[in-house]
Order: structure tokens, then C-alpha cells, then sequence
């Protein structure tokens, strides 16, 4: 089940969920509900030029923070060490800084940041 608590979504998860709930014969009411939210999911992307195909990982807003600094990490911006000046940064001010590259969706009443 793919749902709005999850810090981070693959696009290819949901195009595989999608398939897997439309090839269920006698689904039960809350797959229908999954179905629905993640078709108008896919349109959402598909609205902003994203396709699920892409491989989209969507990133949800409250986790955006921690997700910048794992990627600033992962692009060797900074060390993982926890160290001065590294434990100072605001990384509010960082993350706002690169939000500007990402579309925002909403899925479920949740905003997800994607690219």
C-alpha cells in the first residue's frame, strides 16, 4: 500500500501499485480509494511535464529538510561527521534555497516535492 505517511515515494513503486490494483478482480473498497488517490497522483505529475516512468522520487514536505541534507552529504557537498561548522548550518535556509527546483504535488491532502 502506497500512502501519504511515507517520507519518500518512487515513481516506478506507484506505477507498479497502479498495475497491481487494476489487475485485482473483486477489489476491496479501500484499494479503490488507493487506486483513485494514485491515479489522480500520476495526472498531478503528468500535469506539471513528470511522468511515473521517470523514475520520480517525491519527497514529502515535512522531510524535505532531513532530504537535503542526506543529499548534500551523497553529492559530497559536506561531510557526514558532525562537526563545527557543519552541526551550525541553517539548514532551513539551505533546503528553501534548492525548493525551487522541484515541483510540488499533493497526494492524499500531502505535498510531495518532486523533479
Amino acid at each position: 500500500m502506497i500512502n501519504n505517511l511515507e517520507d519518500v515515494i518512487d515513481s516506478r513503486d506507484v506505477l507498479d501499485r497502479i498495475a497491481e490494483l487494476q489487475n485485482t478482480d473483486d477489489p476491496l473498497e479501500d484499494d479503490r480509494e488507493e487506486l483513485e488517490s494514485l491515479i489522480m497522483l500520476r495526472d498531478d505529475l503528468a500535469d506539471t511535464g513528470l511522468s511515473l516512468e521517470d523514475g520520480i522520487t517525491l519527497i514529502r514536505e515535512t522531510y524535505f529538510t532531513e532530504y537535503a541534507q542526506e543529499l548534500a552529504e551523497d553529492i559530497g557537498a559536506i561531510s557526514s561527521a558532525p562537526q563545527w561548522p557543519l552541526d551550525h548550518i541553517d539548514w532551513d535556509a539551505a533546503t528553501g534555497e534548492i525548493m525551487g527546483d522541484y515541483v510540488v504535488v499533493d497526494f492524499q491532502g500531502v505535498d510531495y516535492f518532486c523533479r
